[in-house]
């Protein structure tokens, strides 16, 4: 039963709290300017998901486009020489 109590008396004083701040919006609480922000924030977030979602899907390949392009030969691959007992990667075989 105290526990009840204790509860009602905590709920009282945040509605006392919260009929103070509601009489504040009129004359232009801060909490409007922070939604504000929120909301020019999350805007921007949105935007900016959705511009990156267009540019992602007006430069995406598919994918048996991408593996030819990976399997084909370049005169640019590295040289892949084996020696007696090591094994080397380099650029250029003349090097």
């Amino acid at each position: 039963m105290s526990a009840i109590a204790v509860l009602l008396s905590l709920f009282s004083l945040e509605l006392v709290f919260l009929g103070a701040n509601l009489l504040k919006v009129n004359h232009g609480a801060r909490c409007n300017r922070y939604r504000r922000h929120l909301d020019h924030d999350q805007w921007t977030w949105l935007k900016s998901v959705s511009v990156l979602r267009e540019k992602t899907t007006r430069q995406d390949i598919p994918l048996s486009q991408l593996t030819a392009m990976v399997e084909r030969k370049s005169e640019h691959a590295p040289v892949r020489l084996v020696l007696p007992g090591r094994r080397m990667l380099i650029a250029d075989p003349e090097y």
